[in-house]
């Protein structure tokens, strides 16, 4: 469910905060990937190598950050791995130009589609045995444990060291949350990778509570809270020194 226009005020005030943050011409590209049952993997794994693509294309010199929440969260870390080691019969081919992504911001990503630790909470708003219908689903009758679908079952850690970005990792979710527990296993790997820069944002809430906030937010602040953490990470983590970034 839901589309880039669905996030679109959010993904504004992001770059608008990226700007208050140091960044002299920040821009967000949203892609529109397709959603299931209209398609299924690699469809939309494939979408996202095509748009990474563009970004290239399109600004061959700029630092880019890749980010996704939830389901999204889950395409962009299958696109880590995907761009270290590029998916068998994938069809996308190796494109020599790519870089590794310079940093990446993942909300509550859905890191295992089927997994016994996806636990229903009191206060969150998925349910754990739907969402595993949807993972069975998009893994199009594969393997659901499959590292391309499941990232979060990837154990190979040097394929993670080439997979995560140049600057590091940003992972923002609520501890109350059906992902929560697959969420810290991954952390826990990553935490493993002493070259990778790892940044942890936890709070005792729902899922992709930065999105949630900056719609029904009480007041200014809690609507702005998470894009305030987030941009911010990604500004730490790409300045380098620098006060003004292009």
């Amino acid at each position: 469910m839901g589309s880039p226009y669905f996030y679109l005020e959010f993904l504004i005030s992001w770059a608008f905060k990226l700007r208050s943050s140091g960044f002299k011409n920040p821009a967000v590209f949203a892609l529109d990937y397709t959603l299931v049952p209209d398609a299924k993997f690699p469809t939309q794994l494939n979408e996202a190598h095509k748009g990474y693509q563009v970004v290239h294309q399109l600004a061959p010199a700029a630092e880019i950050v890749v980010c996704g929440d939830s389901a999204g969260g889950n395409i962009a870390l299958s696109l880590l791995l995907h761009l270290a080691r590029p998916r068998k019969d994938s069809g996308t081919g190796e494109a020599s130009y790519l870089r590794r992504p310079s940093y990446a911001t993942l909300i509550s990503p859905w890191t295992v589609l089927v997994s016994s630790q996806n636990k229903n909470t009191e206060n969150d708003f998925l349910d754990a045995n739907q969402l595993h219908k949807f993972g069975v689903s998009y893994a199009n009758g594969g393997d659901v444990n499959d590292p391309y679908k499941s990232p979060g079952l990837c154990q190979d850690m040097g394929w993670w060291e080439e997979a995560l970005p140049v600057h590091g990792i940003h992972m923002v979710y609520g501890s109350q949350e059906v992902f929560t527990s697959e969420i810290k296993s991954l952390v826990s790997k990553f935490e493993k990778i002493k070259s990778v820069r790892l940044r942890v944002t936890e709070k005792p809430t729902i899922h992709a509570w930065p999105v949630v906030q900056a719609f029904i937010g009480a007041n200014m602040l809690q609507r702005e809270e998470g894009l305030e953490i987030m941009a911010g990470a990604i500004s730490e983590a790409l300045t380098l020194g620098k006060r003004i970034l292009n």
